[in-house]
């Protein structure tokens, strides 16, 4: 037998025999441990405050020139006439601006950002323009910006052309944390009669508002009692939940197509997003 193997079955039989030694070692490891856990320095990372406040704008339907004649260039001047504000400039798009004001230095960024929001408040901007007034973290969610505008295109159809993109860029990167359609695509159906139209049709208005109620609710169907003693309810679900199904609305003699027109009303209270900077310059 070894030197080696005679010392480590010393070792070994040491600790066997006394067994209480053993338990106190491992007591002291595991205090030791948890000692570590509690004490041991933690770092974390704050926001880093960044000498820039961003107003982004959305004004629904009005050219990059109407956006910077009624939009941005008042938002500019109020921007100016707040004292600690060093620099300011803006872009302007279809529907969208932003304004980027730097300041001085970032000790006053909360009270420049909130007299600045009360300025913009004060302007009477046209009612359907969206202000959002946000500051820069430095330290935050690396973000892209993308926008997609056109001339002369419903907003309702240029909705749903970003719903398929979103859709595609979703596909094509596992890197993605989020994508967010600005304005939200959300909406409501707007059903419009044609006095006309309806008045010769034999129809009445509550025998319409009734039958597209009962087209596009769903309603309770009853309940099934199942052999375990549960009881599993069921919900009838609207025929379809399409602009075209309901213009194929039968209403007697007519369709609710025939005497109506429907569309989609996009909802109106949206804020466009500012998304990011690189080296203290907007990404536009």
């Amino acid at each position: 037998m070894t030197t080696h193997e005679n010392w480590t079955e010393r070792l070994a039989y040491f600790f066997i025999n006394r067994y209480r030694i053993s338990i106190l070692i491992l007591l002291a490891i595991v205090a030791a441990g948890i000692w570590g856990m509690t004490t041991n320095q933690r770092q974390d990372f704050p926001k880093i405050p960044v000498n820039i406040v961003v107003v982004t704008t959305i004004y629904p339907g009005a050219s990059p020139a109407d956006v910077e004649q009624t939009v941005l260039i008042p938002i500019e001047q109020a921007a100016k006439n707040i004292d600690g504000v060093s620099k300011v400039h803006s872009t302007a798009g279809s529907s969208y601006g932003s304004v980027v004001v730097t300041l001085e230095n970032t000790g006053n960024i909360p009270e420049i950002s909130s007299k600045l929001a009360d300025e913009i408040g004060k302007l009477g901007l046209p009612s359907n323009v969206d202000t959002k007034v946000d500051t820069v973290d430095a330290a935050g969610v690396s973000q892209a910006l993308g926008i997609v505008s056109t001339n002369g295109m419903p907003l309702d159809d240029l909705l749903q052309y970003a719903s398929t993109i979103k859709t595609r860029l979703e596909a094509s990167s596992t890197e993605l944390k989020k994508i967010e359609i600005v304005p939200d695509n959300t909406f409501s159906i707007d059903i419009q009669l044609d006095a006309a139209k309806f008045a010769t049709s034999g129809v009445t208005f509550d025998a319409v508002k009734s039958i597209v109620q009962s087209y596009i609710i769903s309603l309770p169907g009853g309940s099934i009692n199942m052999e375990d003693g549960s009881k599993q309810s069921i919900t009838i679900s609207a025929a379809t939940q399409s602009i075209e199904g309901l213009q194929k609305l039968p209403l007697g003699r007519v369709t609710l197509g025939d005497i109506a027109t429907i569309s989609r009303v996009p909802a109106e209270d949206n804020n466009a997003h500012f998304i990011g900077y690189k080296n203290n310059e907007g990404l536009f």
